[in-house]
């Protein structure tokens, strides 16, 4: 992982502070609200991670997710239960760091049935105290399976006490299948929620620092250093 650009970063609270709690301490989000979330699911109506449309045919997960090896994607979903449009995986690409992965669809997702977010076009000075939302489906139970309906839970960003990388780090709130979801702040994706599974904690990857590796993907310029 690179190196911070400043030594004031971030650490998120979720306030779910004991292990094992997922992002269902939060509340159901609205259908109109988050129209860019997309479930990434093995082709039998498993879902597998979260992920957030930032063009017609981009999307930004964890790059864990790769490991339980996605096949389609549903977009325009908030209850998992309910049939939506889905379209298949077309080619996988991990940052250099291995945390961040950007999923090219085959075709485009109409755009009546849903949104796209922006993400930072340079580096962020996210405020302390700053409040920011979390979303996905992660259970309360971690043991437990996905939970029905999307949900989203408000951070805030305090100071970190000693020197990061480019990440920044939450309490322990989020579950495995909360990863790729987005932090967002000020109507912008400027982090994605990523999974250690040895460490049984979350983590942050900021976007910032990664923007032009996924503005290039996003513009199709280049996609032979994926698979």
């Amino acid at each position: 992982m690179q190196g911070l650009h400043k030594l004031l970063l971030l650490y998120v609270l979720t306030g779910l502070g004991q292990n094992g709690h997922g992002i269902s301490g939060g509340k159901t989000v609205p259908k109109s609200m988050m129209q860019y979330m997309v479930s990434l699911q093995d082709g039998h109506g498993k879902h597998l991670c979260g992920g957030f449309l930032v063009s017609e045919n981009v999307l930004i997960t964890s790059a864990s997710c790769d490991k339980r090896d996605p096949k389609v994607v549903y977009y325009g979903v908030h209850n998992l239960e309910e049939k939506t449009k889905y379209v298949n995986i077309e080619k996988k690409c991990k940052s250099s760091d291995s945390d961040i992965m950007l999923v090219k669809l085959t075709k485009n997702v109409k755009a009546d049935k849903v949104k796209t977010i922006e993400i930072p076009n340079s580096e962020i000075d996210l405020k302390v105290n700053q409040r920011c939302v979390v979303a996905g489906w992660g259970p309360e139970d971690c043991k437990k399976g996905p939970v029905k309906e999307l949900r989203m839970v408000n951070v805030s960003v305090i100071n970190c006490p000693h020197n990061v990388k480019d990440i920044c780090t939450c309490e322990k709130g989020f579950c495995e299948i909360d990863a790729g979801g987005p932090l967002v702040c000020d109507e912008k994706a400027v982090g994605v929620v990523i999974f250690d599974k040895k460490l049984n904690r979350a983590t942050i990857a900021k976007i910032s620092t990664k923007q032009k590796w996924i503005k290039d993907k996003i513009n199709n310029l280049s996609w032979k250093d994926c698979w």
